[in-house]
This record gives C-alpha cells, structure tokens and sequence, in this order.
C-alpha cells in the first residue's frame, strides 16, 4: 500500500530532527467495516472492533472523487439510519400511549 505521508524537519548544528506523520488519522466509532478508498489503490479496511487509528493518506482531489455504487452503498444506510430512528421513535410513542392509558390519563 503507498501513503503520501508528510514529512516535518529541522536542522540544526550536528542535528537532523525528523517527523514523519500520515495527514488523516481515523477513528471507527461506529458498529460498522468501514474501507477507505483513495485513486486506484487497494481499499483499507476498519473494522468497529478495531480500538486502534487507522493511518489515511490521498493524492489531492482522490478522496472526494465518488463512485456511483459507493454512493448508492451511502444513500442506502443513510436511509436505513433514518427508518431506524422513525422505528424507535414510532415504538416510544406507542409505550407512552400505553402507559398513559395504564395510568388513566387518556380518555
């Protein structure tokens, strides 16, 4: 796999003091595999059970370069994401309904 990595240094009297350091260090905070794709190489892959950073780089313009199934792939879990929620909110609504009922505060 190739990185662009970036590259700090100072020099000094008798001294080279050298930094190297990937641009993009990512987290996976959610419960899916996340791949991250950049020009023609090989996906990298994140698994959510991964508690370490991934180090990311790209040549400029790659990252936001979209394929048509990538974005298809996004636009179905957003959609997802979004009947979950109006699932959880529909099931709260109908357990305070009963509750209020129980109680007798509905008529």
């Amino acid at each position: 796999m190739f990185q662009d990595l970036g590259l700090h240094y100072k020099q000094g009297p008798g001294v080279l003091d050298v930094s190297v350091y990937s641009p993009y260090w990512m987290i996976n905070k959610t419960e899916k595999l996340l791949q991250y794709k950049a020009g023609d190489d090989d996906p990298v892959d994140h698994p959510s059970d991964l508690k370490d950073i991934v180090m990311f780089s790209f040549k400029k313009n790659s990252l936001f370069s979209k394929k048509k199934e990538d974005t298809l792939d996004r636009k179905k879990d957003t959609l997802d994401r979004k009947k979950d929620t109006l699932e959880r909110k529909k099931d709260a609504k109908k357990q305070k309904v009963k509750e209020m009922k129980q109680s007798g505060k509905v008529c």
